[in-house]
């Protein structure tokens, strides 16, 4: 079974909330909001209906256009993290079509940019293997041609959220209409006919039999999308067997989820999605991209007192106090490191080979007067140049030096297949030379045990829960130093956020609250309470982590290492991933390829930590 999801309309909405109706000489107030704060949220009515039918299992296949630009691939991602086929979007030169929508009182308005209408070039190839087509469209001369060929093909097609007077000539199986729709098709042929009406439920007529299911209660924010995710779970219901009565049910609950946030996907932000087929090696590069690309889009608003808010990688600015001029998609210490602990490996992982590969990194961006390295590597690498022994110079360090850099360990860990017990040692010998502490040594355990999971194919909640353990086993090595339980931290961090609206209201939650500064107990829990939020897709934790106030370059570098593990590096947009990798010369093939031989080769012995 496959449900093709075909529709051309405005793909991103500015959804704005106003205190009343002015009057021609009078401004009126804005509530606060996303959209008050010039927040773009996707959306668009094919692609919240194959969310929605992914949601609930259906192999969907998706045919929109969409521009050659980085928001949209971004949506793409997520669509693409989320299961659906979008190999066939037609992509455009022109820009995306935006909705505004104003919500007042009781009324809502709606404007939109001109909507891109292109034809399907290959429509034999696009319905090969499709067993039922929805269209939810603004008419036009493709969606004729589309359901033409369907028919003629005998696919059985079907109608959400569309009203135009052209689908009158067609014969449904299922149309999915609010009731101002309905009014508009009095007479529309369809075996099943759905008429929704929000709070009050929806009205169902199958043949001669007409009943109702009422709506399910909610904590109303915001209906945007609801009406196309109860259509697109209703339809995928439908198709999987289910009793109409039951598929409206199973509809009207998650289209409540979808009034409870902002924005049209917002009841598929906390619900783990069924995943593409995402291949390991996909999963190993997605950890090491990951990393970097985080790194680098975090660059700019690192330690800014007062951050815009970013949503593609820039340049560092004139005020940064540490990365003024650095170019758009360059990359900072917590990816360095990374690269300094595979060259590590690739000599024989003990302590002492780390020590001196993170002094050679150390003497390459300047030593002592870099503003590259992280207090607690600086003064345990100064210590090691004046010839303190390995063992001690690590022993002060509490920051997030060692959790920044442990990317390469995880995926280590999961190629060589390492019970968690090994996996446990090599993190401390990734640490001892300038992390030897309890808090220090537990944030890097966290990470590694994550992405380690994520690697091997592990559940979103598996990850999290393999954080945890990471994280409790971690604390009872090194030196005790006290700390807040990162654990405890990361639990805590995750329910804080998972009741937040929008990206913004997260990074305000963690900034404010959780904290996002240098010390692990900080910013270890805010990438994992981040990815959390963002259920293993690597765009949105990435995009909120660089966009906090404090260590943005770092936690975004460990949201991303977690993120693209779990989503593979398809999730990361492409182009992030080509600017990072020609800003920086880095071949993150090449690097994933060295992991691997070591993981293979008996030069990565593990010593014992002391």
């Amino acid at each position: 079974m496959t449900l093709l999801v075909a529709g051309s309309a405005a793909i991103f909405d500015l959804l704005l909330a106003a205190d009343r109706v002015p009057s021609s000489c009078e401004v009126a107030g804005l509530l606060a909001n996303p959209g008050a704060r010039g927040e773009w949220l996707p959306g668009g009515a094919a692609m919240t209906i194959a969310l929605a039918a992914r949601s609930q299992g259906v192999s969907t296949k998706l045919w929109h256009p969409f521009p050659r630009d980085m928001a949209s691939d971004a949506s793409l991602a997520r669509l693409s993290q989320a299961g659906a086929d979008c190999s066939a979007v037609p992509r455009v030169i022109e820009d995306a079509a935006r909705c505004v929508i104003v919500y007042c009182d009781n009324h809502r308005l709606a404007w939109s940019s001109r909507i891109t209408h292109v034809l399907p070039t290959n429509l034999p190839g696009l319905l090969e293997g499709v067993t039922h087509l929805v269209v939810a469209p603004v008419w036009a001369k493709w969606t004729n041609l589309m359901l033409d060929a369907a028919k003629s093909r005998n696919i059985p097609c079907s109608l959400i959220g569309e009203a135009s007077p052209e689908s009158l000539r067609y014969s449904w199986d299922v149309v999915v209409l609010d009731k101002q729709q309905c009014e508009v098709l009095r007479g529309v042929a369809a075996q099943t006919l759905v008429v929704t009406s929000g709070a009050e439920g929806a009205n169902l007529q199958c043949g001669a039999e007409r009943f109702s299911v009422p709506a399910t209660s909610s904590q109303l924010v915001d209906s945007t999308g609801a009406g196309d995710t109860f259509g697109g779970v209703f339809l995928a219901r439908h198709l999987l067997g289910d009793s109409a009565q039951a598929a409206a049910k199973a509809a009207a609950d998650v289209a409540a989820r979808a009034c409870e946030g902002w924005g049209a996907w917002v009841a598929f932000n906390s619900a783990e999605l069924p995943r593409a087929t995402i291949t390991r090696d996909e999963r190993i590069r997605g950890a090491l991209i990951g990393t970097a690309c985080g790194d680098a889009f975090g660059m700019p608003n690192s330690f800014l007192s007062a951050p815009p808010w970013r949503t593609g990688m820039e340049l560092g600015p004139a005020n940064s106090p540490y990365h003024a001029g650095y170019p758009a998609g360059r990359i900072t210490d917590d990816t360095e490191q990374a690269l300094a602990l595979t060259d590590a490996l690739e000599d024989g992982f003990t302590p002492a080979n780390v020590a001196r590969r993170l002094n050679d990194w150390f003497v390459g961006v300047g030593g002592e007067h870099s503003l590259a390295v992280g207090p607690s590597t600086k003064r345990a690498l100064l210590a090691y140049q004046a010839g303190a022994s390995v063992d001690d110079i690590g022993l002060f360090g509490v920051t997030n030096g060692a959790a920044m850099r442990i990317s390469p360990i995880g995926v280590y860990g999961a190629l060589a297949d390492l019970p968690f017990e090994e996996l446990m040692k090599v993190v401390a010998i990734a640490c001892l030379p300038t992390h030897a502490t309890s808090p220090a040594i537990s944030g890097a355990a966290a990470l590694a045990a994550a992405i380690a999971a994520a690697i091997k194919g592990a559940s979103w909640n598996e990850v999290m829960n393999e954080s945890l353990r990471g994280a409790r086993a971690g604390v009872l090595l090194g030196k005790w130093i006290y700390a807040a339980d990162i654990a405890c931290r990361i639990e805590y961090a995750r329910t804080l956020v998972a009741g937040a609206h929008s990206k913004s209201e997260v990074a305000i939650l963690i900034s404010n609250i959780v904290g996002a500064g240098e010390p692990t107990t900080e910013s270890v829990p805010a990438a994992i309470a981040i990815a959390d939020y963002a259920r293993g897709d690597p765009h949105v934790a990435i995009e909120i982590s660089g966009n906090l106030r404090g260590d943005t370059d770092t936690i975004a570098a460990m949201a991303g290492a977690i993120c693209g593990a779990y989503a593979g590096e398809n999730a990361i947009p492409l182009e992030w991933r080509n600017l990072v990798a020609q800003v920086n010369k880095l071949d993150v093939a090449d690097w994933a390829r060295r992991l691997k031989n070591v993981a293979v080769s008996s030069n990565a012995a593990v010593t014992t930590f002391p």
